[in-house]
């Protein structure tokens, strides 16, 4: 999980368009850190408190986004509608197919410490995607798919995995 913490803003606060100036400074960091895209950015000062308060409720909202799911019906009609909308690209005269897609129930890590359900929490929403060959998934295409996942779902704060696996082998 992520969350963008931009302290110090009794520092730059300045008298006059404070609205604007905070649009601005998130606008900047969020270029610095373009591979952070899904973290929320929150201004905040330490010393006066400033925005302290909304900072726990961000990470809360992080951790009930870390326990949403999607169900496995509405994820493959969604997908359906994704590469019927874009289909993928032709790749040396071959294309993408989607078979089958499900949301992983994430892997538990054994060495952390602490309830299971916690570790739980803390696995990023990983989906599995069953296709005709994963070598065909392109870097852009992956990311078109995790931005229409994420207009479903947001998933705030997390990264949103995607695993391809080839369709099982008749015997």
């Amino acid at each position: 999980a992520a969350l963008v913490v931009l302290n110090k803003w009794d520092l730059v606060k300045p008298k006059r368009g404070e609205r604007q100036t905070i649009r601005e400074l998130v606008a900047e960091t969020c270029e610095k850190i373009f591979f952070l895209n899904y973290a929320p950015v929150l201004v905040a000062s330490a010393r006066t408190g400033e925005n302290v308060d909304r900072l726990f409720g961000m990470i809360d909202k992080i951790e009930r986004a870390a326990t949403t799911r999607i169900g496995t019906g509405v994820l493959n009609r969604l997908m359906r509608a994704v590469f019927a909308a874009n289909p993928p690209p032709m790749v040396k005269g071959r294309r993408l197919k989607l078979f089958y897609a499900a949301q992983s129930a994430g892997t538990q890590d054994r060495s952390a410490k602490g309830p299971i359900h916690r570790r739980e929490h803390l696995q990023p929403p990983e989906f599995v995607l069953f296709v005709n060959d994963p070598r065909l998934l392109s870097q852009s295409y992956a990311r078109y798919v995790e931005a229409r996942i994420r207009d479903a779902e947001p998933y705030s704060g997390l990264p949103i995995i995607l695993t391809l696996r080839p369709r099982s082998q008749k015997l």
